[in-house]
């Protein structure tokens, strides 16, 4: 017979993550942003849960996720290939769910990214750009968003001039959709158990 609370402990994890991340794709759809609301109280619960539930190697096992699963997008975004908070997303993914969980997450996502590229510069003729300030076009004017990002934590002016019009919208490339993409995924054919499920 199996332990329904244990049962229903080691279903909380994926329950909060598929939450939050399907919260975030609808986010940065709609707005181009993962609000700081949303992708810190993310990372602090999957701590806290973790803390609670498997006490110190609970709290390791959360913190070696998040570390693991936030320095490849913390280095794409230093590179102007992410957006800050598709590095604080994952950084939440990780802690709920392991360093191994996450990054299979991250794979899968730039998967579902290359596929939203190709598909859109077949309908539009032109590649999208990461919703988060991206753009493999201008070096420069990836560094100027990414400040303005970092100084005033609202959407940079070419995000919002892109925003403007049907066109332009269809060149930005919404990572969270993309990381809630490659969560359901992992969720529903899991390649591995997570690291906290004993």
């Amino acid at each position: 017979m199996i332990d329904l609370t244990t049962e229903l402990m080691q279903r909380v994890p994926a329950a909060v993550v598929l939450a939050a991340v399907w919260s975030g794709a609808i986010s940065d759809v709609r707005h181009f942003r993962l609000p700081n609301s949303l992708t810190l109280s993310l990372t602090f619960s999957g701590i806290i849960w973790h803390a609670t539930t498997g006490g110190l190697s609970g709290l390791q096992g959360s913190l070696i996720g998040l570390t693991a699963a936030a320095i490849p997008p913390l280095l794409m975004f230093v590179r102007g290939g992410m957006g800050a908070g598709d590095v604080k997303l994952m950084a939440g993914i990780g802690a709920w769910m392991g360093a191994l969980f996450s990054l299979h997450v991250l794979i899968a996502a730039g998967v579902f990214g290359f596929l939203f590229t190709v598909g859109a510069s077949l309908l539009h003729g032109k590649a999208p750009q990461d919703s988060e300030a991206t753009s493999t076009d201008n070096s420069h004017s990836v560094e100027c968003a990414l400040e303005s990002r970092k100084v005033s934590g609202e959407t940079p002016d070419r995000i919002q001039q892109a925003l403007a019009s049907r066109e332009g919208r269809s060149r930005l490339l919404p990572f969270g959709l993309m990381i809630a993409l490659g969560t359901l995924l992992l969720t529903v054919f899991p390649l591995h158990q997570t690291v906290f499920i004993s």
